[in-house]
């Protein structure tokens, strides 16, 4: 196995803060952008649950700021594991081929990117991150010799690594 190569890539993050807003100005300062709802018990007429669904959420009084905090809901955490083999194969004395496959989310995941920020709405995600995907490529490494010293010299095919054959799983919305 000495010319197999496997490297991991574990990425693991906790979920990213968010704030609810109401969308509507309430304050009367023309924003509209960091007008926050008011807590309310849960249950009462014409509010929402929060993203926990520990109490209400609905629009405050005309001219007074909502009373529910900033940033004080986080969205779902992220999780990822990448996984790259690569097999060395020796084709001459001078010339070496590297077979490369990676797979990117690797238990295909669902990772949360965004979430909807109308307190209606309470947290509700909006978009997420790439599903799984897999690509294949190969890298060719040959040598040679420039004066008393040998160079090595590397053709990364980028453009062949990632056009040769990339498969996306698509995780269409249900």
């Amino acid at each position: 196995f000495s010319d197999w190569t496997l490297a991991p890539r574990i990425e693991r993050s906790s979920g990213r803060p968010f704030r609810l807003l109401t969308r509507t100005d309430r304050t009367l300062v023309n924003s509209s952008s960091t007008a926050r709802p008011s807590i309310v018990p849960l249950g009462t007429s014409g509010s929402y649950a929060s993203p926990d669904a520990q109490v209400g959420l609905a629009i405050p009084p005309l001219g007074s700021v909502g009373s529910l905090g900033r940033n004080i809901y986080t969205s779902p955490s992220y999780q990822a594991v990448d996984l790259r083999l690569t097999r060395r194969v020796k084709i001459g004395e001078k010339v070496r081929l590297n077979f490369i496959a990676d797979v990117f989310n690797l238990f295909n995941r669902v990772n949360v990117q965004k979430v909807d920020t109308a307190f209606t709405q309470s947290g509700r995600p909006i978009s997420a991150f790439n599903a799984r995907q897999m690509q294949f490529g190969v890298k060719i490494l040959f040598w040679s010799s420039c004066g008393s010293r040998a160079t090595q010299q590397v053709f990364d095919w980028v453009s062949l690594r990632r056009t040769f054959l990339r498969i996306v799983a698509d995780r269409s919305p249900q």
